[in-house]
């Protein structure tokens, strides 16, 4: 027989170290939801009061009712054993007996049910009412407090205001007076300029004033002038008063005109 195979020793794997697990954080439990408040008003109250009592109603109805229904089963049992007429009529009676509790169970639960939405209805009421009422109050609360707000409100702004207004008005100011130094040095310069050079004036030593020559043959030719053209001016007048004086001669001298 062949030798039997010698099997190779198998490694064993290395042991992989787990990671520790990772706490887990506890989960915040969800808050409950509040119910709302139950605002009671007197219609609120009337209409509670209704249902509690249809309530009552109710409970001693369905007491009646479950009474019934065990004097059915009693009867039935009865006139089972017995097999007699009588107790066969009993079951009847029982019977309609549980009927009508039944139908007046069904009538109080109805008036239970009515009773209890005139009670909604009317809680409804006053928890719109008592809102509309808080809803008044913070209004009125809100504008009380933003008018009294609005006063230092204003003193802020007017504040902030005159002190924007008044930066404003400083560089305004500031580039009027920096217009009118830039015209006064203009005109300092001038005159600045205008004493410098009277200074110079009389600084300078004053020059020899020059004679004056004189004319002498100007004024006698002028002199002979006049003398000249005044003859003339005296014959020309006698020239023109010579024939007047003739025609006074011819008149005179004139033969008298025979009589």
């Amino acid at each position: 027989m062949p030798a039997a195979k010698t099997k190779k020793p198998v490694a064993k794997k290395a042991a992989v170290k787990r990671k520790p697990a990772a706490k887990r954080k506890p989960v915040a439990k969800k808050a409950a939801k509040k119910k709302a408040a139950i605002v009671s008003s007197p219609a609120s109250k009337i209409a509670g009061a209704a249902v509690k009592k249809a309530e009552k109603e109710l409970s001693s109805v369905n007491s009646g009712v479950a009474s019934a229904r065990k004097a059915v089963v009693s009867a039935r049992t009865k006139a089972a054993k017995s097999g007699k007429a009588a107790d066969k009529r009993s079951v009847v009676k029982a019977r309609n007996a549980a009927g009508r509790a039944t139908a007046q169970a069904a009538r109080v639960r109805e008036k239970v049910r009515l009773a209890k939405v005139r009670l909604a209805k009317a809680q409804l009421d006053a928890s719109v009412k008592a809102a509309k009422a808080a809803s008044d109050a913070k209004l009125k609360a809100a504008s009380a407090a933003l008018s009294k707000k609005a006063a230092t409100d204003v003193e802020a702004a007017v504040k902030a205001f005159r002190v924007k207004w008044a930066k404003q008005k400083a560089t305004a100011d500031a580039k009027k007076v920096a217009k009118i130094a830039k015209k006064e040095a203009s005109k300092m310069r001038m005159v600045d300029k205008k004493a410098a050079a009277k200074l110079k004036s009389l600084d300078a030593a004053p020059k020899p004033k020059k004679a004056a020559k004189k004319k002498k043959a100007a004024p006698k030719k002028k002199a002979a002038a006049k003398k000249k053209a005044a003859p003339k001016k005296k014959a020309a007048v006698k020239k023109k008063a010579a024939p007047k004086k003739k025609a006074v001669a011819k008149k005179k001298t004139a033969p008298k005109k025979k009589k």
